[in-house]
């Protein structure tokens, strides 16, 4: 690498192009890092009488040569782009507003340091952002009329406040501004050798600065290596489309793609997507990319509010006011499962069964932090199924782990608050849109203007002389009950009055659910009571298990995923492993595996859920060795005797070993009894 000290002016007035390539990260600095560089050229500008004061340091700019088109020579910016990019946006601000105020000293800024003068098309531009930045910086080049919605645009709309509020209409302080960007804001440029790779550059040294959104880094994975015209192609058709489809989701790419690297059962923390997604993608990089982008477009509706997505408006909008993302994977290993033809009816069959136990677990207070922990072990089991059975498996297994019965629903429906915190105010008017559908009107009322009333008023105010001590004592629970709740398009008119008011209006309404009011003298406590009781079978109905299993059925569908508690013995081929603990057995099945099919068994390993080549979970290392270079696997030891089970079989299935030369020997009573492969 060679270093080189340089101000924005030395990188400019020559005939250059600096080009963004498509695996940096889109510009995303802000107010936050506008107000810092601000900040230090207003000090810079105030000490600038000083000519011994040193330059100011912004950081480093690393550049690449990519040879060059026609006289221009090309560079491709492997780090910086961020302050190169803010740095010409600041200066143009400043040279406008030079110009604004009748000087005519910096007309010719654009064509003497934007543009090369005698280059033709995007050549013809000093820096070339990538396109996702392209249309917004070119615009500000270009002087285009309309300033298209961006961040660049923003910053410089947001720097043209700052020189006007600071400056006024003093044009010489003005033009001292921009000299001290221009000429007195110092970087240091690094120059790397063609033969070293920038994409290993870019990011090493976002690892030691600030962190990088792991979709950055990913999309830096997958694009290294290719040819600029591959990139771009691919770029444009499954990269940036994915991108711009989740930009306005929670934690956009990044938190999809975890979820997408999760859909076997493997647990995979924040920190662990990245290397973890290097262990799938490796060897079929494109491939991995395009079934992301076909994802993103089959489940986009669920994480966004798009038309895109194999699952109906309706029911996408409350999957996302209920916050699933906990059953996301499962939607993801769903999806793996079907082709076209059969995807779109199971899909939103499946959807409205997952709603359905979400609903159930919300009524039931279910603890939410078990839900991953248990549709991670179903994914695992799942993993196995045929594909005539796995949809059938999968209900069954969702209704099993997942749902609550209905005589716990039933108890807890009554009483439940569904409105008493802000964050669970969507899910209140999800199970009141949902509850008012399900009664399958045939002139279904529009929704989209009714809102949540209490019947009971949020604040007691009149009702207080109708309502007894009894009523009184925890109205702050009762009113926030299903059975106090419902919806309205008069909500604003019916406010706190008394109930007789409230009656006549909703005895006018179009909701079904409230046709149940007509016959109510009085609203109290018992009667908000006697309506959620009444209420509970259409809870039921509405949102019904997705299997009904009566008792004994679920007895003997839980026998199904047990495995014997006391292993005798494990044969593989002709090797024969003593038993003992599960913990014990599994490692030493495992390492037999891996020490005589090590090919086999590291191929396996990088795509299994059970295997981790770091220790992210309390770990046992099974020692495990590849045959070209050492590999050591992890797996967790702390799982129940089915999960061993499950991890032995899958491992023999993924190295070619044949199901006649597994053999599971457990004791039953005391009798020692073989377990055939599939049992």
């Amino acid at each position: 690498m060679e270093p080189k000290k340089s101000f924005l002016a030395n990188l400019l007035q020559q005939e250059v192009q600096y080009q963004v390539p498509i695996f940096q990260r889109t510009y995303a600095w802000d107010k936050k890092q506008w107000f810092t560089l601000w900040t230090d050229v207003l000090d810079l500008y105030e000490r600038e009488s000083d000519k011994s004061e040193r330059p100011h340091f912004i950081g480093s700019i690393v550049l690449t040569e990519l040879g060059a088109k026609g006289d221009v020579p090309l560079y491709s910016v492997v780090d910086g782009q961020q302050r190169l990019t803010t740095m010409i946006v600041f200066s143009l601000a400043l040279a406008d507003a030079i110009t604004a105020l009748g000087s005519e000293s910096h007309i010719s800024f654009r064509d003497r340091y934007m543009v090369n003068q005698y280059a033709k098309n995007d050549k013809r531009y000093k820096l070339l952002p990538s396109r996702p930045d392209k249309e917004a910086f070119l615009s500000l080049i270009n002087r285009t009329s309309t300033l298209p919605s961006h961040a660049i645009t923003r910053a410089y709309t947001y720097f043209q406040d700052k020189v006007r509020k600071e400056f006024g209409t003093n044009v010489e302080d003005c033009i001292r501004m921009y000299d001290v960007v221009f000429n007195r804001l110092q970087a240091v440029c690094i120059y790397i050798d063609k033969d070293e790779d920038p994409y290993q550059i870019f990011e090493s040294l976002n690892a030691k600065g600030e962190p990088l959104a792991v979709a950055d880094l990913i999309r830096n994975y997958l694009f290294a290596g290719l040819d600029e015209m591959r990139q771009t192609e691919l770029y444009e058709q499954y990269w940036l489309p994915m991108e711009q489809l989740l930009a306005k989701s929670k934690d956009g790419l990044s938190s999809f793609i975890r979820l997408y690297l999760m859909r076997n059962g493997k647990k995979v923390a924040r920190y662990n997507v990245y290397s973890d997604f290097k262990l799938e993608a490796e060897g079929h990089k494109e491939h991995i990319l395009e079934t992301l982008h076909q994802r993103a477009q089959q489940l986009a509706n669920l994480f966004v509010d798009v038309p895109q997505g194999v699952m109906p408006s309706a029911e996408a909008a409350w999957i996302r006011a209920m916050d699933m993302s906990s059953f996301f994977p499962l939607m993801f290993q769903f999806l793996d499962q079907y082709d076209r033809e059969d995807l779109a009816l199971k899909a939103k069959d499946l959807g409205r069964h997952l709603l359905n136990v979400m609903i159930r677990r919300f009524f039931a207070e279910s603890k939410s932090n078990e839900v991953v922990r248990l549709v991670g072990a179903m994914l695992r089991d799942l993993l196995s199924e045929e594909k005539d059975t796995y949809y059938e498996t999968l209900l069954n297994r969702l209704t099993l782990d997942l749902c609550p019965d209905d005589a716990v629903v039933a108890k807890a429906v009554p009483t439940r608050p569904l409105y008493d915190q802000p964050g669970i105010v969507v899910k209140c008017r999800t199970i009141l849109e949902m509850l008012e559908i399900g009664y399958g009107h045939k002139e279904q009322a529009d929704l989209t203007r009714a809102s949540i009333e209490h019947l009971a008023p949020q604040t007691i105010g009149p009702w207080k002389a109708m309502l007894s001590d009894e009523d009184q004592e925890g109205y702050n629970e009762w009113i926030h009950t299903l059975g106090n709740l419902t919806l309205t398009g008069y909500n604003s008119e019916l406010s706190n009055k008394l109930w007789t008011y409230k009656q006549d209006a909703l005895n006018k309404s179009n909701y079904e659910l409230n046709r149940y009011f007509a016959d109510q003298p009085v609203w109290n406590r018992a009667a908000a009571l006697a309506r959620a009781e009444a209420l509970v079978p259409d809870v039921l109905k509405v949102f019904a298990a997705p299997v009904e299993l009566n008792r004994s059925e679920a007895r003997q569908l839980a026998r199904t995923y047990e495995a014997p508690s006391r292993p005798i013995s494990l044969t593989l081929g002709t090797h024969r492993i003593p038993g003992g603990k599960w913990s014990n057995l599994t490692a030493a099945g495992l390492s037999y595996m891996a020490n005589q099919f090590p090919e086999q068994f590291n191929t396996w390993a990088i795509n299994s859920p059970y295997l981790s080549n770091t220790a992210s979970f309390p770990l046992r290392n099974v020692g495990l060795k590849a045959q070209a270079n050492e590999l050591s696997w992890y797996y967790n030891s702390n799982q129940s005797g089915q999960s061993h089970l499950k991890i032995l079989r899958t491992a023999w299935r993924g190295i070619g070993g044949s199901e006649v030369d597994f053999v599971m020997e457990y004791d039953v009573d005391g009798v020692s009894t073989a377990l055939d492969f599939d049992a």
